[in-house]
């Protein structure tokens, strides 16, 4: 069955074939020959990194994440849906490649986050040797990173939303 998108949904000039597998539905753009999967959550699953606030609804629901979040290399599911809280705050995280023989990591500054309170909460996640009070994270399967952060102290996790992917 395909039917048509309206505002309200958050689509616009769009159509919709919902007769595609494994319960995902397919946009179809009547400009471009592009097609990009949702699930059942409206999440697109488009490389999305982070949120901008016109996209906030499309990412977080109730403070939570509203769709899975992936690895964006290999896309490995780092949480599920609503496992996470968004943080908005600024924190470095060091740049996924570093300069050779540089004196200190070079970081750059990150300012959404998704928070875990609890380690087993992740689906597949690396941690590094700790640094200070900090481990990084990193996905389990592809080794990519760092995603986020592990304060040792208060035995948190943040995890940036724009070095994951944060559809489905």
């Amino acid at each position: 069955m395909t039917e048509r998108c309206d505002d309200k949904n958050g689509c616009t000039d769009v159509t919709v074939d919902n007769t595609s597998e494994k319960g995902k539905d397919t946009i179809i753009s009547p400009t471009e020959d592009t097609h990009t999967e949702i699930d059942k959550n409206g999440c697109t699953g488009d490389g999305k990194t982070s949120c901008t606030e016109a996209e906030k609804s499309n990412c977080v629901e109730d403070g939570k994440n509203k769709c899975a979040v992936r690895c964006r290399d290999c896309r490995s599911l780092v949480l599920s849906e609503r496992a996470a809280t968004y943080l908005q705050e600024s924190h470095p995280l060091p740049t996924p490649t570093q300069p050779r023989h540089a004196p200190s990591p070079t970081t750059h500054d990150v300012s959404e986050w998704w928070t875990v309170e609890d380690m087993f909460t992740f689906d597949n996640i690396g941690f590094s040797h700790t640094v200070g009070s900090v481990k990084y994270l990193v996905c389990a399967d592809c080794e990519h990173g760092p995603l986020g952060w592990h304060d040792t102290v208060t035995r948190r996790s943040y995890v940036a939303l724009q070095r994951v992917n944060n559809g489905s």
